[in-house]
């Protein structure tokens, strides 16, 4: 028998449980990219040295969607700028794991854990920024997947 969650952070955490393989999604706009300097690839692999260090197999995101494997979507979104060189911006962070849909019985790919940061890019320090922000949410989702499944190896 399944104990049910005692708060919404246990429900949280109880998501990201028996997880030891994930890919790594990352979507920032181009005009996001280039207004920022920073590039989708550097914060997948940011993102990836991160999930390896709490041992978790990175896999390519191809392989994930053919053997139903989580996948971690960081998304850049709502760029904006204060109109002398500041960006401000969001950082949100899903992990998607396949669900069953109870009213049809299809499975399909859903988001069981989220989070967000907002950051502030001074002038010439976007990808300082970003890192921070990558850095925060993938802090809190490791912290997240080591309560849920005690330290590597365990």
């Amino acid at each position: 028998m399944t104990r049910a969650p005692s708060s919404p952070i246990d429900a949280r955490r109880e998501a990201l449980r028996g997880i030891d393989a994930i890919a790594v999604d990352v979507i920032i706009a181009p005009v996001s990219e280039s207004q920022l300097g920073v590039s989708t690839d550097h914060i997948r692999q940011m993102a990836e040295l991160m999930l390896r260090i709490v041992r978790l197999d990175v896999v390519e995101r191809a392989d994930a969607l053919q053997n139903s494997t989580s996948i971690i979507q960081l998304v850049v979104s709502d760029v904006v700028t204060n109109g002398f060189g500041t960006y401000y911006a969001r950082l949100s962070a899903s992990l998607l794991d396949v669900v069953s849909v109870k009213r049809n019985g299809r499975e399909q790919y859903a988001s069981t854990w989220s989070a967000a940061q907002e950051f502030k890019a001074p002038p010439g320090s976007g990808m300082d920024s970003v890192r921070f922000a990558v850095s925060a949410v993938l802090t809190g989702f490791c912290n997240d997947l080591l309560a849920a499944n005690g330290p590597p190896g365990s």
